[in-house]
This record gives structure tokens, sequence and C-alpha cells, in this order.
């Protein structure tokens, strides 16, 4: 008999709810629909809407409960039950390190019981924005500005400075501009820090304020009082982080208070890890080097990302960097890059501007088949048909990359013009098919196999394919992967699953890969 039917589609926690339970609890909604339960699948499809005939998965069944308890979300209902577990006199301190990490649902669950949590704890108070308990608190005793203190033994204005509850109450960022002011009025470090091993200034280890302010999302308010304090501004981790951050006020205060030249033309790499014009505009406006279109092309950025470095005196010709992770492309020039990565926008630019065209039948081949040009790729094979013999080590990876991205059809032509299947490439130095299982990529993984890519090769992590699709599966998640298929393929191939992935599987809620890593044998 069902245990859930839409006519009853709300329920009530008890006083003391149990996450295992409710974990459980999911797994026996997601069981019933995928049994065809009428009663449970008309119990998540009340609570999400789902295209008809979908298999009901277990994310499904987790958030139709939730919903089901009066939650918006599974990591709010799972926010709630923590929250709810921890003593009273214990949830300021919970609150203090959820500040440090990514856990929005938990502060936000935190910041809605504010009102139970200690007045007269400065750390607390300064990291919610309560002024008048801040006020009151550094009026009756001055040295707590520099008290240490709290579960990550620092001053309060790190709390107040790592604190994103701006992202839940509008009114808070105001709030937390006067409890900073407040703080540095009585004598607050503004070079204040966490300590995390082996972060910070040449692994030092400190965690900035400023830090807190310039990751994401950004809060350029905090920063700027910080650094107007005397904040230092070349912390080792603040440039970094502001440069992946949309809104680029942050960099330009980093800049304007001083940077290293090193430091500058180093992390001038970071802000193109991403398509944000206006940041890589402020590296340029400070005088970073515009040498830059290797990697440019490298991470496919837009021709307006191209074009800018142009703007700014990027050498057309310069051969690419020596630098770990540009191996792929080393000792190509711009204009092979962008060959290479098929973008006959910025080959065309390239050459507008005078890049002389050293081009090589190589290049273009691996060109025609990332663009999916099949004709080409014919074309070049028929006017150079030893072609496939010159082919060096660098030009056999471009396959792998082109698996990572997903491009089927492109690497169905380099298989088809005899590349290397199991070449290895970027950042894991490893394989297309390492590659396709990290993204739950089902057809490219089923190409990959089918053509006979080895599953038993590691990546530099030491990671298979199916021991990498299960990690990222849990931690590295693409939306529209199918990580439980993925294990399934793989493992049906003949890599062996072991009791180790069986139990991490379970403890990261895989349920679905779990599944298929015991019916192909494996156990606890």
């Amino acid at each position: 008999m069902s245990s859930f039917n839409a006519e009853h589609p709300y329920r009530s926690l008890p006083q003391t709810p149990d996450l295992g339970h409710l974990r459980e609890e999911a797994k026996l909604l997601k069981l019933q629909a995928a049994q065809g339960d009428a009663g449970a699948i008309a119990f998540v499809h009340f609570h999400r809407e789902a295209q008809a005939g979908a298999a009901v998965q277990l994310a499904d069944a987790q958030f139709a409960l939730a919903r089901a308890y009066g939650f918006k979300s599974w990591p709010r209902l799972k926010a709630f039950v923590e929250a709810q577990a921890v003593p009273a006199h214990e949830r300021g301190a919970l609150l203090l390190r959820a500040l440090f990490n990514d856990n929005f649902a938990l502060l936000e669950e935190l910041y809605a019981r504010r009102e139970s949590l200690p007045a007269e704890d400065i750390f607390i108070a300064a990291a919610l924005g309560n002024v008048a308990s801040v006020e009151a608190l550094l009026t009756a005793d001055p040295a707590r500005a520099t008290q240490i203190g709290g579960p990550r033994q620092t001053q309060a204005i790190t709390y107040a400075a790592y604190s994103r509850i701006a992202l839940l109450d509008d009114s808070y960022l105001e709030r937390q501009r006067k409890i900073v002011m407040l703080l540095l009025a009585h004598g607050a470090d503004p070079n204040s820090f966490v300590f995390e091993q082996s972060r910070g200034y040449e692994g030092d280890g400190h965690l900035s304020a400023l830090y807190g302010c310039c990751r994401q999302p950004g809060n350029p308010t905090i920063a700027k009082l910080l650094l107007d304090a005397g904040a230092k501004a070349d912390d080792g981790e603040s440039l970094y982080h502001a440069s992946e951050l949309q809104d680029p006020r942050c960099l330009e205060l980093l800049f304007a208070a001083g940077i290293p030249d090193a430091d500058r033309d180093y992390c001038i790499r970071r802000a193109l890890d991403q398509e944000n014009p206006a940041i890589l505009a402020v590296y340029l406006k400070n005088g970073a080097t515009a040498n830059r279109l290797d990697y440019a092309l490298f991470r496919n950025r837009s021709l307006r990302i191209i074009e800018l470095l142009v703007e700014h005196g990027a050498d057309l010709n310069r051969p690419c960097d020596d630098f770990w992770l540009l191996e792929r492309i080393r000792e190509l020039k711009p204009l092979q890059i962008a060959e290479r990565a098929g973008r006959v926008d910025a080959v065309d630019y390239l050459l507008s501007k005078g890049a002389d065209d050293v081009r090589t039948p190589r290049d273009r081949l691996i060109g025609a088949c990332a663009r999916e040009d099949e004709g080409a790729v014919r074309a070049i094979l028929r006017a150079h048909p030893d072609i496939g013999r010159t082919l060096t080590e660098r030009d056999h990876s471009n396959i792998s990359t082109l698996s990572r991205s997903g491009q089927l059809k492109s690497v169905e032509l380099m298989l088809d013009a005899g590349f290397n299947i199991d070449a290895r490439a970027d950042d894991l130095d490893a394989t297309g098919l390492h590659y396709a299982a990290s993204r739950g990529d089902v057809p490219m993984v089923r190409l990959l196999l089918a053509r006979g890519a080895r599953f038993d090769l590691e990546h530099k992590y030491g990671g298979t394919p199916l021991g990498t699709a299960i990690h990222c599966a849990a931690h590295f998640r693409n939306p529209g992967g199918s990580y439980a298929e993925t294990v399934r393929l793989l493992a049906a191939a003949g890599e062996p699953v072991t009791g180790e992935q069986l139990k991490f599987a379970i403890e990261n809620a895989l349920n679905d890969v779990a599944d298929v890593l015991k019916a192909h044998g494996a156990s606890l």
C-alpha cells in the first residue's frame, strides 16, 4: 500500500525530526514511484511539475517531501533539522561557523532564529548586524573590539566581514557597515584573519577579513572600509578571488590600494577563467600584460575578450607561454590555437589584425574536427594521407578536450581520422573517457567505450573513469549529467566496482549510483 498520495499532500514534522529518517522517507517515495505506485507519483507531481512519463529521481522525491513538510527545498529542510538538533546555546557558534562556508540554507535557517541567539556575545551580534548590541558592548568594554573568540578564534570584525547575510536581508548591508565602522573606531585590526592551513600570503594560513569581502558575491562597501583603515591588499587571496566576481568594484579597490606587478600578471589568468570583459578591463587599465591571447583562447573566451587584449597591445605572433595548464597548446601561436579550437571568428579577426598565417595541416585538421566540418576533414586527409603519422602527443590530446566539452561529432571525426582515443589533456591529465564520466555524459561515454577506450587508466589524482564519475556526482555535479547510467555503462564494460565506492555513494546520498554498484557486485 502506498505511503503517499496527492489527497494528503502535506505533513507535520515531529518535535525532534531525524535527518536519517527523512532520507529513508525520500528513498521510499522514489522507490514507490519507480514501482509505478500511482499515489507516490501523484504526490511528487503535486509538489513538482514533471514531464509526463519522466522517471522520479531522488532529487524529485526529496523536493516533494520538503515541500510537504512546509519548506521551500530539501537543503532548507536539512538546515532546519540540523539547527533543531543543536542545543539552543550552541546555535550561535553554528551560525559563526556557517559564515565561512557555502551552506546558505543553514545560514538562512539560523538567521531566521536570530532573536533566540545571545545578543551579549559580540561575535554573534557583529555577525547578525545587531548595531545596538555591538554599540552597547563596546561602550561597556572597548577592549571587546580586539578580543579573540568564537569558533574561528578571531576578532568580531572578521565575522562581520565574512557575513553574507545581505543576500537574505536587504537591510543588512547598512547595519554591517555601521558595525565595521564601530569596531574599527574602537581599535579592531583591519588585517584580522582566520587560520586555514596553506592559504593566504605565501601559504601563511591567514585568510584575512578583506578576503571575506572579496570572495563571492563580493562586498565592496566593507572592502573599502577595511582598505581605508589599512588592510593589506596583497594578502595572497583577495586579488585572485575578486577576479571571479561579476562586479569589478572590489578589484578596482584592490588595485587602487596597491598590488605587486607579479601578482597582477599572474591573477589576470583567473580573470580569463570566466567570461567577464569588465574584470579583464580593470587588469588591463592597471598595466597587466595583454599577452594572454594563448590563455584566453585556451579558455574559449569571446571575441570581445580577444579584441580587448589586442587593443591593449597583445603580440599577435607570440608563442604560447610555458605554463603548466597550457601543455596542450605549448609553443603554438594565437592563430594556431584559434584554428584548433574551431574559432572561425577569432581566426578571421587575428588575420585581419596582421597575424602571420602559420597554420599547418595538423592545425587545420584539428580545427575542422572541432567545427564538425566533415567535408573539410576528408579534404585534408585526402591532401595529406600520411598526416596521422605526423600527429604529436599534444595534437592527440585535443580529443580529450573535445570529449570533455561534449562535442560528440567532433570526437567521432577525430577517431575516424586516427587520433589516439586514450590521449590525455589539461588540468586532470585525463583521457576523454575520464572527462566524459566526470560530466555524466552518457552519449560520449557510450561512444568512447564502443570505440575501445581504456577504463583502467588513472588521471593524475589516481581516479579511474568510474571512480571519477562517482566523485563528480557528489562534488562537481553536471546538472544535465546521468551519473548512474554512466556508472552502469562503465561497470558493464568491465571496470571493477568496489565496496569503498559503494560506501562513498551511500554517504553522499547517491542512491541511484549505489543501486547500480550493488547490481554489479559491490558490497560493504
